[in-house]
């Protein structure tokens, strides 16, 4: 039985890399990897490192390790998630 709420993480994901790439971005999805980074994407030499959730709650813990491996690959690091109806909303992490 698929895991509805895998799934619908999945299509977020995906969501986003559609909108990024409309946007002028280059981006790639970690599919399934279960990283800190669920999008790289960068422009004009740029480099993003993403982190998405249904939601606009991120634990502590997943920022840290978010942070941690941007700072690995010199990329911003960035939490993205579904706003208001539907809405995909961004923060950078500073």
């Amino acid at each position: 039985m698929p895991n509805k709420r895998y799934n619908a993480g999945a299509n977020f994901e995906r969501r986003v890399i559609k909108f990024l790439r409309g946007q002028g971005y280059r981006a790639t999805r970690s599919a399934g990897s279960h990283t800190p980074i669920d999008i790289m994407c960068g422009i004009d030499g740029k480099p993003f490192g993403i982190q998405c959730q249904l939601d606009k709650y991120f634990p502590p813990v997943k920022i840290e390790a978010l942070v941690d491996e941007c700072r690995a690959y010199g990329a911003m690091p960035m939490l993205c998630w579904r706003g208001e109806s539907g809405k995909i909303e961004f923060k950078e992490i500073r």
